[in-house]
């Protein structure tokens, strides 16, 4: 799938695409469109449509600053802070911004398969992530005309993960190899 932002490809997958557009405030976009059948400008890589995510363009003579911040509290703490600037004076446009998350994930899970003859099956998973995430962003633009406007953008993100699991599995009442062969 192919993402845009005001009609601008992002160069980025995985996680990097992820924190990106996690870093971009809802404040902020005037509306998200998909397109289920590209028309021929985009090239045909076999994507299965395109998302372009449409921001709210600045007031003529204005400026705005956005501070914010989100949390969540679950077994460990994980939040996620953001700062936008937007400045229209002119022809000229500026937008800056950073953004990130720092925090911690727990996920669990205790399973138990139950077989013939009192066997079963005991599958504890314990996988713990660490995380932290710093995505700058910066788009200056000029508008040489009504229908032309030039400019640069610049989006980077900057993270790191550290992730430990430990899974085990405990056989109980297990029959012994004789009693297997058996059933073949």
């Amino acid at each position: 799938m192919l993402v845009l932002v005001d009609d601008r490809e992002i160069y980025l997958s995985g996680d990097d695409l992820i924190n990106y557009l996690k870093s971009i405030p809802s404040d902020n976009i005037q509306s998200i469109e998909v397109i289920t059948t590209p028309p021929a400008k985009y090239e045909a890589e076999g994507n299965s449509g395109i998302i372009n995510i449409v921001l709210k363009k600045a007031k003529e003579d204005s400026w705005n600053l956005q501070v914010g911040a989100s949390g969540t509290q679950a077994t460990y703490f994980y939040w996620q802070p953001d700062v936008n600037f937007t400045l229209q004076k002119g022809k000229w446009s500026v937008l800056a911004g950073v953004s990130g998350y720092q925090g911690e994930n727990l996920y669990t899970d205790d399973m138990r398969y139950q077989y013939p003859n009192n066997n079963y099956w005991k599958v504890y998973m314990r996988n713990n992530t660490k995380g932290k995430s710093i995505t700058p962003s910066l788009n200056v633009s000029y508008k040489i005309t009504d229908k032309l406007t030039a400019g640069i953008q610049y989006t980077g993100s900057m993270s790191s993960r550290n992730e430990s699991a430990t899974n085990t599995t405990s056989i109980f009442n297990s029959p012994t190899l004789d009693t297997l062969n058996a059933f073949y």
